[in-house]
């Protein structure tokens, strides 16, 4: 697992080439997780993995009651959270998504929800089989090539 300097690799990019650079570094990135909707000359993120697979991956959740030295860490920043959880600061808007936020401003409660550690391994493997499902769809459609 990619260890960081800082809560998040991508603080030492100087250039936005340094940026995509350091983010394909990490083991579990946001960017390589996101289902992505066309628009006409780009590609945009439409929802991530837990959004679209939330019903099957509910059981990975959990409520946290945070101490107070916790809370002071934690208030209004989510991916301290999802590095000291995770190892990664990529699940800060999963974690946001499950609490019903839409701003890190309104994560400023002492309970949360939050995922199991095991959710990284989860998440793997559903973008394995929907890799392996796009692979086997391309081959059907080419005809068995």
């Amino acid at each position: 697992m990619t260890t960081f300097t800082s809560f998040a690799p991508y603080d030492n990019a100087e250039t936005m080439d340094s940026y995509i650079d350091e983010g394909k570094q990490l083991e579990f990135s946001r960017i390589e997780n996101l289902f992505r909707a066309p628009c006409k000359n780009c590609t945009v993120p439409a929802q991530t993995i837990v959004c679209r697979y939330y019903d099957s991956l509910k059981v990975y959740i959990e409520t946290k009651t945070f101490t107070d030295a916790e809370f002071r860490r934690y208030k209004y920043n989510p991916r301290f959270l999802s590095y000291d959880l995770y190892g990664t600061p990529e699940l800060w808007a999963d974690i946001l998504y499950i609490n019903n936020m839409v701003s890190v401003s309104s994560f400023n409660k002492s309970t949360v929800k939050v995922f199991r550690t095991s959710i990284i391994d989860a998440l793997i493997e559903i973008k394995s089989i929907i890799e392996n499902d796009l692979i086997d769809n391309k081959r059907s459609v080419e005809g068995g090539k």
